[in-house]
């Protein structure tokens, strides 16, 4: 059990160790890479071929994979040492790759960068802003073309003194930046200690958005429950004009309209409806209704027909009356060729 256990402390994670701990400068130091694991006189003969001062190293570190680290005593000499090798190469010189730790330039990555965007433009604001840009580089896809993503190179003094934002604005444009050592900044206010989701910003109008939306949401409610409450609360007058209103409009009789086709049906059918008992007796009793109809009808129809006749008779009579007066010869023509009829005999004689 440690102490710090013993003391009812957590014990300290190598996770919060290596947080509470400065990083590591390693500003003044080189890289060189052998292809082998080199020998003290290949180091030495490296080192007199690349024109480095012994005097201004601190330290040569081997190891097991090829690489050696020389440490300087200071960052300049670093950044001298790596220029002379750089030189020497450019001769034509063979020498092993070698880096600086902390580079002296710092390469800038341009996201969404617009197609129509120059060179020059984005030239004028970073060495207005930032420093001088001492190499650009537009990266394409598998095909050629560009993609979006420009690479710059800037002083890392002039990085450390004009740090860039992760956003920038160039002629309208939005532009995403991002470089090894920035400080990431807010995506909706632009500044440092917080990322898009935790800006307080964002939140405080967020916030006074829903709140104004929820507000407006109840008076809107208050509104409608008022004039729900100012049509429930109506006055006597009001009651009572309403209530004459409806006595009127509501009818004075509520039996339904009568139909003279169903009157008419109700006549013709029987005062008893008893229920059908059996189907053959419903149809004799539609032969008998329909007898009952035809007879009726007949009866109906004989006095018409008898007066027809009557008027028929009359007006032959009235006809030949006429012709009478006209003609007296011929009437007797007609009376004295008619044949005689005498009874002589007896009802019994005329039988046989």
């Amino acid at each position: 059990m440690t102490e710090e256990m013993s003391r009812g402390k957590p014990p300290t994670t190598y996770a919060s160790a290596t947080t509470t701990i400065a990083p590591l400068n390693r500003s003044s130091d080189l890289s060189v890479k052998f292809r082998t694991v080199p020998e003290f006189k290949e180091i030495m003969d490296f080192v007199e071929r690349a024109g480095i001062d012994p005097k201004t190293l601190d330290a040569i570190v081997p190891f097991p994979t090829g690489q050696v680290d020389f440490t300087f005593d200071e960052r300049a000499s670093a950044v001298e040492a790596n220029r002379r090798i750089n030189e020497r190469k450019d001769q034509g010189e063979s020498l092993p790759a070698h880096r600086l730790y902390v580079s002296d330039m710092t390469k800038v990555y341009l996201n969404w960068v617009p197609g129509l965007m120059t060179d020059e433009c984005i030239k004028d604001y970073f060495e207005k802003h930032h420093g001088k840009i001492s190499r650009l580089e537009h990266q394409k896809n598998p095909l050629g073309i560009r993609n979006g993503t420009t690479k710059i190179m800037l002083a890392r003094d002039d990085l450390e003194r004009y740090p860039i934002r992760s956003y920038v604005t160039i002629n309208t444009a939005r532009i995403y930046v991002k470089y090894y050592g920035q400080t990431q900044t807010c995506g909706f206010c632009n500044e440092a200690g917080h990322l898009f989701r935790q800006c307080p910003v964002r939140n405080t109008k967020k916030n006074a958005m829903e709140v104004n939306q929820k507000e407006s949401t109840r008076q809107q409610s208050a509104h409608e429950n008022a004039d729900k409450e100012n049509e429930s609360r109506e006055s006597p007058e009001q009651e009572t004009r309403n209530t004459t209103v409806q006595q009127e409009t509501q009818p004075t009789d509520t039996k339904p309209a009568e139909n003279p086709g169903s009157t008419a049906q109700q006549e013709t059918q029987p005062t008893e409806n008893k229920p059908v008992e059996n189907p053959g007796q419903t149809d004799v009793t539609l032969k008998e209704n329909k007898q009952s109809e035809q007879s009726a009808e007949q009866t109906t129809m004989k006095p018409l027909k008898h007066q027809r006749n009557n008027n028929a008779t009359k007006r032959n009579l009235e006809r030949h009356e006429s012709d009478e007066i006209k003609s007296p010869t011929r009437k007797a023509v007609n009376l004295s060729t008619e044949p005689m009829i005498t009874n002589t005999g007896p009802k019994s004689s005329l039988k046989h």
